[in-house]
């Protein structure tokens, strides 16, 4: 039987991709918040953002453009932060937004609430063709595992794709992933900009190119132009600078959704019974409230490597002294790799396929070293759960 390594701070296995563990067994994203406390001159970093705001204002006067900067948001938590701290620092930002897979209503009340907060900002809603984004959906959910392969591509086009249009020197983003989730890539941990080659190496593509989609697929490079990065030569001319606010301030998702909640972000509520809860699989309520099927995205990632979102978010609220590993090691395991039925059944009506195809890709990306098989098929309980070869431990 197969036995996960999990770090001995927090509770994230070593098969998450990227993550890699010292020789005491404690997990690079625990490593670097624990850098953050000790090595970065806190005081430094806000002189910093103090220096980029200034040069962004200056830049947008010079460029004649209305705009001192982009913020790329959902409409999340995050987002909330983001945009709350641009108008606090003077600056005049364009909030800019691509559309979900399946927007929720709690997602369109907040992305409305995010561009509303204290004087207000001008938003762009970048709403898909939703012919070209479903077959879209179904080619990355048949290839790599993941309906939501578009939604990745849009979110980190659409924001720089508009700054260059428009002439706004700065994009506004979230975390660095790299240093917040774990990576053994140094450079990739330090490095404050969200640029061209940060996305094609970092960005979840998965390996899927939209010039395969061009020329395997039919689709038109007019059909896939929100997925599109703008090319070298605009990029060069337009001269964007395009940061993570993370390596600025010291990123802490928990104490940041606090301020988002008191600036009127709405929780997550159950698409039946409207009750505030958690999202399926998750351990919070205030984490991909937007979009209806981040479930599937989420299992597809348990199926895939064997954690859950919520051991994910447990593992943050370990990081930052939240709660403690013993207690998110009893949440996960209450939590994790519940099969979401009510969410393959809509995968399945929104994709167009029938239940059984998408049990049948579900199944396709189902890791055989970490769940048990008989023959094709992997093994399920009552409940029809994956029975996993592994402990959460």
């Amino acid at each position: 039987m197969p036995v996960l390594k999990y770090c001995t701070r927090c509770i994230m296995p070593d098969t998450r991709p990227d993550l890699a563990f010292d020789s005491n067994g404690v997990c690079s994203a625990c490593r670097w918040v624990e850098y953050k406390k000790t090595q970065i001159d806190c005081q430094q970093r806000k002189n910093q953002w103090k220096e980029l705001v200034a040069w962004a204002k200056g830049a947008a006067n010079l460029r004649k453009t209305a705009y001192d900067c982009v913020v790329a948001s959902s409409g999340g938590k995050d987002s909330h932060f983001i945009t709350a701290l641009a108008l606090e620092s003077g600056l005049k930002p364009l909030v800019v937004s691509f559309e979900p897979t399946w927007l929720t209503q709690e997602g369109a009340n907040n992305l409305t609430n995010n561009h509303s907060l204290f004087g207000g900002a001008d938003l762009i809603h970048v709403r898909k063709n939703p012919h070209v984004y479903r077959q879209l959906g179904k080619i990355g959910f048949e290839s790599v595992g993941d309906h939501e392969w578009p939604n990745h591509a849009g979110i980190f086009a659409t924001p720089i794709r508009e700054a260059v249009l428009r002439n706004i020197p700065l994009v506004l983003w979230g975390e660095n992933p790299v240093a917040e989730y774990g990576s053994p890539d140094e450079a990739g941990r330090q490095n404050k900009t969200l640029g061209k080659r940060w996305i094609e190496e970092y960005g979840q593509r998965l390996g899927l190119r939209i010039s395969d989609l061009v020329n395997d697929r039919g689709f038109s490079i007019r059909d896939l132009y929100p997925y599109t990065l703008p090319d070298d030569t605009e990029l060069e001319r337009a001269q964007i600078r395009s940061e993570f606010v993370g390596y600025y301030f010291p990123w802490d998702t928990v104490a940041q959704t606090l301020k988002a909640v008191g600036l009127g972000f709405e929780p997550h509520r159950d698409r039946w019974t409207r009750e505030i809860r958690p999202v399926f699989g998750s351990a919070w309520e205030y984490e991909n409230v937007d979009c209806h099927l981040v479930v599937m995205h989420d299992y597809l990632g348990y199926v895939k490597f064997g954690y859950g979102r919520a051991s994910a978010q447990l593992s943050i609220e370990v990081r930052h002294g939240y709660t403690t590993r013993d207690k998110a090691l009893e949440m996960a395991r209450a939590i994790d790799g519940r099969y979401p039925d009510r969410y393959v059944f809509d995968l399945a009506l929104y994709l167009g396929m029938s239940r059984a195809d998408v049990d049948m890709v579900i199944d396709s990306y189902t890791n055989r070293n970490l769940f048990a098989f008989r023959g094709s098929s992997p093994c399920r309980d009552a409940n029809n759960n994956l029975v996993p070869l592994f402990e959460l431990e």
